[in-house]
């Protein structure tokens, strides 16, 4: 299911994003290794959204890596971070991270909640009115999780039948040309200063494809080569 791929690999740079910048500031070793780690997130999800046609989504996830890059040129050191851009979901995906966040809240709420209560049985006797909260926990732990499975289900069920069709594409293609549209007024304002059209080039390499996105401010096309 490559929708539900992305929507995962969308979720995982995200957090992903979310960690870097204290693993920098504590920790410059560990952020070199974290660093190493996860470029693979950012290349496969851009080179699934490539394969996919979605062009801008991709170059966001591209633009993230190479914010990266810059603040590792400048050192960790530096007062300015140029990490600064986030990933959209589609009005699709933004449906389905709602429906996965508050099921998966649930479960962690309840396996934290019952946790505590397993730790403390490991130090000596719980109380009867513990001993039943436990036994409680347990029982809704269990219908949580059996949602949240059922809710992936649905997800799988959903992205399988709606692949292809003309609602689908609209919504990302309306989507992606909002995003094109702004990069390219920006390509065109930096034209306009500077007296010379403006282009911007991504590359993408993987384990099998070379990718190259080119942006001006009046087209965007990708040329994929095997190597």
């Amino acid at each position: 299911q490559p929708d539900l791929a992305i929507f995962f690999g969308k979720l995982a740079i995200s957090a992903i994003q979310r960690v870097r910048q204290p693993m920098a500031a504590l920790d410059p070793q560990a952020d070199d290794r974290f660093k190493a780690t996860v470029r693979a997130n950012y290349q496969e999800l851009a080179d699934l959204l490539i394969e996919r046609g979605r062009l801008p989504e991709a170059q966001q996830v591209l633009t993230m890596l190479k914010e990266q890059e810059v603040f590792e040129y400048q050192g960790r050191e530096t007062t300015r971070d140029a990490r600064k851009t986030t990933l959209d979901l589609t009005d699709r995906e933004a449906q389905w991270y709602k429906g996965f966040q508050s099921a998966g809240d649930q479960v962690a709420s309840l396996a934290a909640r019952r946790e505590v209560l397993r730790t403390k049985a490991r130090s000596g006797p719980l109380s009867a009115e513990e001993q039943k909260n436990l036994e409680d926990l347990n029982a809704r732990l269990q219908t949580a999780r059996t949602a949240f499975d059922a809710y992936l289900e649905a997800m799988l069920r959903e992205a399988a039948q709606s692949a292809g069709s003309d609602a689908r594409k609209l919504d990302i293609g309306a989507r992606n040309l909002t995003n094109l549209r702004g990069l390219q007024g920006t390509l065109r304002e930096l034209g306009e200063k500077g007296g010379a059209p403006v282009a911007l080039l991504h590359y993408l390499v993987t384990d099998q494809w070379l990718h190259i996105i080119l942006t001006t401010s009046g087209t965007q096309i990708v040329r994929s080569t095997a190597i």
